[in-house]
């Protein structure tokens, strides 16, 4: 009995001194959540009629844009986990034409793309006497660069 006593104690030792600190791997999570933030903002235009005005209209209020940033993109985050989970943020575009979305962005400068929803609208042509129907997509959705305390400035675009 004393035997298995010293056998147990001894085990016991062995097990507490040899088990070690579990070391956190970068990972997307962690990156992304202690990184900062960036600013992406600008105006949405849309030519909605056929004045042969150098001014275009903006775009329909209400219209979604949506700012996706992969997350691989963060410097340390794909060192043990490739993430396929987009990171979405979404701007509403206002009765003014703006639109403003903040993001998690690192130190260093990544890409964001912005994509946006397609609306319809009435469409007037030059004589203003002829209404069409229409649907206008985002033309110059692109890439800009974020990096943490960034303000970018990117003026969107709809097209029919």
């Amino acid at each position: 009995m004393k035997k298995i006593a010293i056998l147990a104690a001894v085990f016991g030792t062995f097990v507490f001194t040899t088990s070690c600190k579990k070391v956190e791997d970068p990972t997307a999570v962690n990156v992304i959540e202690s990184a900062g933030t960036a600013t992406i903002s600008g105006f949405a235009y849309a030519d909605l009629d056929d004045d042969n005005s150098p001014e275009a209209e903006f775009a329909k209020a209400g219209t979604k844009v949506f700012i996706v940033i992969n997350p691989n993109d963060f410097p340390g985050a794909s060192v043990s986990l490739n993430n396929d989970n987009l990171l979405v943020y979404t701007a509403t575009v206002g009765a003014d034409g703006k639109w403003s979305a903040t993001v998690k962005a690192p130190k260093t400068p990544i890409s964001a793309t912005i994509t946006a929803d397609p609306f319809r609208a009435r469409y007037i042509d030059f004589n203003g006497d002829s209404e069409e129907d229409v649907i206008f997509s985002l033309d110059n959705g692109d890439n800009v660069a974020v990096w943490e305390g960034n303000n970018t400035f990117y003026d969107l675009e709809w097209v029919q």
